[in-house]
């Protein structure tokens, strides 16, 4: 297990590099977020796994600090199953203010688990999911089952977790001053920089 560094500390840390003063501090500390977000998103294989509960529609919000879905499971005999992702006709319909399947639109329909035939093609017998990104929900077609398990990116720190590997603090403190030299004001400072 990798120790773990305050988020606080690196922003300190950045400070006394570039010798800000105090009243820069949430200008670092937004850019700390910036920065570390971009390594979640782009550089590192950080994915968080949760277990959610789909609501009456089969469908789970995304939890606050998700950013890309990677991928959903079932849990099947002590493993992660994957389900698999399709296309499903979005829950929509509002009747009185309130979310409703509309089954004449062919929503929440089940969709057939085992094929035979002709055109027969292989199903997953555990379902299937729809990312809609957009209206951050995920949609289920899946059979007896309430939760499922998301793997997904975060934003990297909330208000809960402020922890960063330690691994990562160079690359967060020299990736915000890099941004910082090369926003800054006074040309020579950023000239001998960069």
């Amino acid at each position: 297990m990798s120790q773990l560094v305050e988020a606080k500390s690196v922003v300190l840390e950045i400070m006394q590099h570039l010798e800000s003063p105090d009243s820069h501090y949430w200008k670092i500390w937004s850019k700390v977020i910036n920065v570390y977000r971009e390594l979640h998103l782009h550089h590192t294989h950080n994915i968080t796994m949760s277990k959610e509960t789909m609501n009456s529609n089969f469908i789970v919000y995304y939890p606050d600090e998700m950013v890309e879905l990677v991928r959903c499971y079932v849990p099947y005999e002590g493993v992660m199953t994957p389900l698999t992702p399709k296309k499903i006709v979005p829950t929509v319909s509002r009747q009185m203010g309130v979310d409703v399947l509309d089954l004449e639109d062919g929503e929440g329909e089940p969709i057939s688990i085992s094929t035979s035939g002709l055109k027969a093609r292989p199903a997953n017998p555990f379902g299937y999911y729809y990312d809609y990104k957009k209206e951050r929900y995920i949609k289920f077609l899946v059979e007896s089952r309430s939760e499922v398990i998301l793997a997904y990116k975060t934003t990297g720190l909330s208000t809960d977790d402020t922890l960063i590997p330690i691994e990562l603090k160079n690359a967060l403190v020299w990736g915000v001053i890099y941004q910082e030299v090369l926003l800054s004001k006074t040309t020579m400072w950023r000239t001998q920089e960069v």
